[in-house]
């Protein structure tokens, strides 16, 4: 079990972390701009948010700790864990919004088809119009985010297994 100091310095260091992160969101938020469609507060906050914690909260149970790193060291690991992590979220949304993974367990999206009038129009109107259908897919989608977080290996077996699919299909 880590020592009370180390997770005093963890839950600071993760809090830091987590206000780093909601900075970035806002910025990106404000760069788009309401008048380019961008939502008081995007679900994209909520899926950084949710891979960032989903990482963070992982962190205590693993084998290896950044204890013995030094401050920089765990500093720095904790935000490539943390970047990560956010990045496998977005491939996971992106893989849902295409309709890649489909299943009752995972969300639906509207205007991700021509029959719901998804047209592409450009990056803009993708990022602030693509949306889950409900909020039970809005709640599938964070839970994913967490997950997509707190496992560091989903997101590339996944991608492992779409590759193996689609190569499968083609040799037939």
């Amino acid at each position: 079990m880590p020592s009370a100091p180390f997770l005093t310095r963890y839950r600071l260091l993760a809090a830091a972390v987590i206000g780093v992160v909601l900075l970035l969101g806002l910025w990106f938020w404000h760069g788009i701009g309401p008048a380019g469609g961008a939502e008081r507060y995007p679900i994209a906050w909520f899926i950084i948010v949710a891979a960032v914690v989903g990482a963070l909260v992982n962190q205590p149970f693993r084998h290896e700790s950044p204890t013995g790193m030094g401050g920089r060291w765990a500093i720095g690991y904790l935000a490539w864990k943390c970047l990560v992590a956010v990045v496998f979220a977005f491939v996971l949304y992106m893989m849902f919004a295409g309709q890649m993974i489909s299943g009752d367990l995972f969300p639906r999206f509207v205007r991700n088809t021509l029959d719901n009038g998804g047209a592409y129009v450009n990056m803009a109107e993708f990022a602030t119009r693509m949306k889950p259908e409900s909020y039970k897919d809005v709640a599938k989608l964070l839970v994913w985010s967490f997950v997509a977080g707190y496992s560091e290996r989903l997101v590339p077996n996944l991608i492992t297994q779409i590759l193996k699919t689609g190569r499968d299909s083609g040799d037939k």
